[in-house]
């Protein structure tokens, strides 16, 4: 019985609930009128796409319309080949070739540019 008290007089108080202040509650409903439902990016829009992208091995992957495209690897002989991961799904493409409505414009040992055609 003793120990029960000992341990129950140790325990750690627990904190008094914080009081809201009406300036709080106001200041917070105008924060939440200032944000915007309007969305940042659509699946399948080419609206408000950069003009160039460069992509890099390694490298944090870029949203097109058709999804996420990173630089996977190229390879490189006669011809550079840029080997990109598009949404989950490989894609090879050669210099000139179209991927969404950017065309491959340089491929080098460790990046690929992809430039938007008009």
């Amino acid at each position: 019985m003793f120990i029960g008290a000992l341990l129950c007089s140790c325990a750690a108080k627990a904190p008094a609930p914080a009081r809201l202040e009406e300036s709080d509650v106001a200041s917070a409903e105008a924060e939440e009128a200032v944000a915007s439902r309007e969305a940042v990016f659509t699946y399948g829009s080419s609206k408000n796409l950069a003009p160039r992208l460069t992509l890099k091995i390694s490298g944090e992957p870029v949203l097109l319309p058709s999804g996420y495209v990173r630089l996977v690897g190229v390879v490189s002989g006669d011809r550079q080949v840029a080997c990109l991961d598009i949404g989950g799904r490989g894609l090879a493409l050669e210099k000139g070739e179209m991927v969404d409505d950017y065309r491959v414009s340089r491929v080098s040992a460790d990046s690929v540019v992809l430039e938007r055609s008009r």
